[in-house]
Order: structure tokens, then sequence, then C-alpha cells
């Protein structure tokens, strides 16, 4: 299976379609693409979707932004949930689920999973916090969110590793094999 992650959006100037083509290879039908907010755009998704390929995304900044009715009246029978169990337990607590969501840019409504979550931070007053993830698989929202979605931050935990342990960071050279040079001299 092929996995495609992207942390932060491209570049203004950037074409987004080639590194996502490039990232799919020859079998489309088995990739899957994890992606921050900011990349559900019709285009990107109507792509996704005509090639196959699996995508978990996380919601788009102005998506996110308080007083979203549509997300907040999703999210909101999760969240009194979640109080209720927080209220019994002390503790934070998690509460998973799903609804169908229609961007304004966008065709059609697609899944979107919630996470609904009261946490408590010591001494302060417990917070809510929701979050949601669009996507086209299938499967048990908190499967789908816990151990698939959440997949992608491992991922980008490794890249970190690399970054610091082998300070990939300095690979500022424009050519490949003098970037390869500098990973040879630091390793």
């Amino acid at each position: 299976m092929n996995l495609i992650s992207r942390a932060a959006p491209p570049a203004p100037h950037s074409n987004l379609d080639s590194p996502i083509r490039l990232a799919i290879g020859e079998e489309p039908q088995q990739s899957r693409a994890f992606l921050d907010g900011g990349f559900h755009g019709p285009r990107l998704l109507a792509f996704l979707e005509g090639q196959g390929v699996e995508y978990v995304m996380g919601a788009d900044p102005e998506d996110r932004t308080p007083g979203n009715s549509a997300l907040e009246r999703l999210a909101e029978p999760l969240m009194v949930e979640a109080r209720r169990l927080s209220e019994s337990s002390g503790e934070s607590e998690r509460v998973y689920g799903e609804g169908k969501y229609r961007a304004g840019s966008w065709q059609r409504a697609r899944r979107v999973i919630i996470r609904a979550e009261l946490t408590h931070y010591g001494t302060r007053p417990a917070k809510d916090n929701d979050r949601y993830r669009v996507t086209n698989l299938e499967g048990d929202p908190e499967e789908v969110y816990a151990d698939i979605y959440c997949l992608r931050g491992e991922v980008e935990n490794r890249l970190k590793e690399l970054q610091h342990g082998l300070k990939l960071d300095r690979l500022s050279c424009h050519a490949f094999t003098a970037n390869q040079f500098r990973l040879i001299l630091t390793a």
C-alpha cells in the first residue's frame, strides 16, 4: 500500500496534482492519503475519488472556526455524551461518531468522523475538544480516527527523527547528489 502524507499546504505556485500522481504509483486502488486541513478542496477530492484513493483529511481551518453551525450540530450530541462521561469519571473522555457534511465548495456531502472530547488539564477547567476528519473510508469511526488517521502522526514522528538525527534540515541544495553527499557526511 502506498502512503501519502502532507503536513502543510503547498506553496501557492506549486502544482498539487504532480506530487500526488508520483506518490500514487501504478496501483491507485491500493493507495491511501493522509492530509491535514486545507487540502480538502473540491479539485483534490475529485482527483482522489476519481483515482480510487482512500483518504482521511483533517477539517479545513475555515470549517473549524467557531460558529460553523453544521459541524457543531453534528458534534453536539457526542459532546453531551463526552461531558456526561467525564463528569462521572472525573477524567478526560472521548466519544467518536460520524455524520455527513457538505462544505460550500463541494458538489456533495461527504462522511465526517467526529471525535468529541472533554479534556482535563490539572486544575484548569475542563475544555471541549472536538475534531473532524473527512474520509471515504468505511468502518467504525473510532477505528478510522484512532487506528488509521493517527498513523499519519507516527509517520511524521519518524520523519522528525530523521530530520533531527541526520540534520536533514540542512539539505538545502537543489541537486539530489549534493544533498546525498551531505547526508553521508552527517551519518
